[in-house]
């Protein structure tokens, strides 16, 4: 297996290791393969990645390292981590080709004894000597084609479409089941059936997709492993039409699958309960806090009233010297110290809600058209860019996929980060624009503010986390922006210099993906 986009092998098998080294993972295929400073010209990538391209593609090949003819079957693959991988089967046909050049050379010669029968009897009998070599040359090839198939892990069998009975198998399937299983029904002995398999794939290989290989999954039903099969007809020295199938054991990759997808359930559950956790408590937290503000705003009424009374003549300065200084200085301090931290208080908690419904909120995914969106969004600072004398620049912007109310903010969101953040020093400049690209529209908004330090960049999506904790703010606003990104399946990249300015990248969907 190779990655097509770096050419670097990602998985072979024994033979390929015991062939080109043991320590070719991770090389360029066609250095290591074939010996090549670049990508080879005759390589099948743009065949097997051409128009989703789902049949093998086969063709043969001498390759230029060893010498040896292979017969290759290519075709894509999705790799667990979610890359299109090249997965190529190649058999080594060198004993065959050489076989063909013998027989074609031995043809000439019986054709050249045939006419000088009479005359040629030494001749006749050298070429009886070169047919007993060349018949032990076919045994030769037998059996090393038999230690080939005997060398590979997986399940290979051959097996005759007509009678099921099974012609040729390689040792792994004979450790899977039976040691005498030649000459037995392919349905008895494999799937302990006493008719052929509902699910036999004969039909597809010799009628249906003739000369393709045909990949498929299914569970034994004797030994309950489940394989991946590639099936394909094949023909056999006798001249017959055969049934070739290959079988890897992916038992504990299917275990592995399933085991994650329970823990996907149950990340998904607790994800679930703690967002109604949050909500709840979030939500129960301001009732209260909204109590406090409320009673400080009567308590700056009631200094008030005290303030009226103490004016009275009948009261003695010494008293009202120390009321005042009570009224009018330590409770005033008191309380703005108190309506300042409900304020913040107020401010984190209505974040704390807003990533809340964000996590339960059903996106509603639409083609959007970008260039509307952002001007509302620039038009929503109209205030603070004029009275900033900030010049904002809007470059022609792809559409993108996603959700309109989500997008909305979180582009708002990011322009008025810029804009808090701008420099003193010179006039503001933030430059918003876009490209499409083959799978995602990417937006970059640009400013010449004062910029974040390498120390900060790393932490600036965490939640709570504040550049400047003096200024106001609850620290959410970069860790909801990441996950309004996320949620509509996009990214986000950060560059800044300090003292110089601000980039951050978006990359959104231009197809739709539910």
């Amino acid at each position: 297996m190779s990655d097509p986009e770096t050419y670097d092998l990602v998985h072979v098998n024994t033979i390929a290791r015991e062939t080109w080294g043991e320590d070719i993972i991770g090389m360029k295929c066609y250095k290591a393969l074939q010996n090549r400073d670049e990508p080879c010209p005759f390589c099948t990538n743009n065949i097997i990645f051409k128009d989703n391209q789902k049949s093998a593609y086969v063709w043969e090949f001498q390759n230029e390292v060893n010498k040896h003819w292979y017969r290759c079957s290519d075709r894509t693959i999705t790799w667990p981590d979610g890359r299109k991988l090249r997965f190529e089967i190649a058999a080594d046909v060198t004993p065959q080709k050489e076989k063909e050049e013998m027989l074609t050379a031995l043809n000439q010669q019986l054709s050249a004894n045939e006419q000088q029968l009479q005359a040629a009897n030494q001749q006749l009998n050298a070429a009886n000597q070169q047919l007993q070599a060349s018949e032990l040359q076919i045994r030769q090839n037998f059996m090393q084609f038999k230690s080939l198939f005997d060398g590979i892990d997986d399940v290979i069998y051959v097996s005759d479409p007509d009678t099921y009975e099974i012609v040729h198998v390689n040792d792994t399937a004979k450790k899977f089941w039976v040691e005498d299983i030649i000459g037995q029904k392919c349905y008895k002995v494999l799937q302990n059936r006493k008719t052929p398999c509902p699910f036999c794939t004969n039909n597809i290989i010799f009628n249906e997709k003739p000369g393709e290989t045909y990949f498929w999954e299914f569970q034994n039903e004797v030994n309950h492993h489940w394989f991946r099969c590639a099936d394909k007809v094949i023909e056999w020295p006798d001249g017959r039409k055969l049934r070739f199938e290959l079988a890897s054991d992916i038992t504990e990759l299917k275990s592995n699958e399933e085991k994650l997808e329970k823990l996907n359930i149950n990340l998904a559950s607790k994800t679930e309960e703690l967002q109604q956790i949050l909500y709840i408590t979030t939500h129960d937290l301001r009732s209260p806090l909204v109590n406090v503000q409320g009673f400080s705003k009567e308590l700056l009424s009631s200094i008030n009233e005290l303030n009226k009374i103490m004016a009275h003549e009948e009261i003695p300065d010494e008293v009202k010297n120390r009321a005042a200084l009570i009224l009018n200085e330590e409770l005033p301090e008191s309380i703005h110290y108190i309506t300042t931290s409900i304020a913040k208080m107020d401010n984190l908690l209505m974040g704390l809600l807003q990533i809340s419904r964000l996590g339960r909120q059903e996106s509603r995914i639409d083609l959007l058209s970008m260039n509307i969106l952002m001007q509302q969004v620039v038009d929503s600072y109209k205030y603070e860019i004029h009275k900033g004398l900030i010049e904002v620049v809007i470059k022609d912007l792809p559409r993108c996929y996603g959700d309109k109310d989500q997008i909305n903010q979180l582009f708002s969101n990011l322009l008025g980060n810029a804009i808090k953040f701008l420099s003193p020093e010179r006039k503001g400049k933030i430059v918003i624009s876009g490209t499409e690209e083959k799978k995602f529209a990417r937006y970059k908004i640009k400013d010449n503010g004062i910029g974040i330090e390498k120390a900060h960049q790393k932490k600036i999506f965490e939640m709570f986390y504040k550049l400047d904790p003096n200024k106001p703010g609850s620290g959410l606003g970069m860790s909801i922006i990441k996950q309004i990104v996320e949620k509509n399946n996009g990214s986000i990249q950060l560059v800044s210099e300090y003292g110089e300015g601000t980039e951050i990248t978006i990359n959104l969907p231009v197809h739709f993906k539910k």
